[in-house]
């Protein structure tokens, strides 16, 4: 478990990734930087939601930026312990699939 302040950032667009984030309690926001540092909002995540999962199945750099908007509690999941849970435990392999389908439909609305 990790504590993050408000503002603070948790990961970075363009970095590459080894881990996602669970969020216990607190807020953050996603976010993309477009040129001269305008910040698009993406989405605002809360208790029970998850981000940085695409980071653990595919090798692309992170597509977006984390950052605390409240003080939030994180617990952290490893590539390692993230393929460890694929195997013992599928229900959390559909969660993280009706995750990405979502968010890939969201998408889908930005850009139309």
């Amino acid at each position: 478990l990790i504590s993050v302040s408000v503002g603070e950032t948790i990961c970075r667009e363009g970095e590459k990734g080894n881990q996602c984030f669970f969020i216990k309690s607190g807020q953050v926001k996603v976010v993309q930087f477009r040129s001269q540092g305008a910040e698009v909002l993406l989405a605002e995540l809360g208790p029970g939601e998850i981000f940085g999962e695409m980071a653990l199945v595919t090798p692309h750099p992170r597509s977006a930026s984390v950052i605390a908007i409240e003080p939030t509690e994180l617990y952290v999941l490893t590539k390692e312990n993230f393929n460890t849970m694929i195997e013992q435990k599928p229900g959390f392999a559909l969660k993280l699939v009706q995750t990405l389908c979502l968010r890939l439909e969201k998408a889908n609305l930005l850009i139309s």
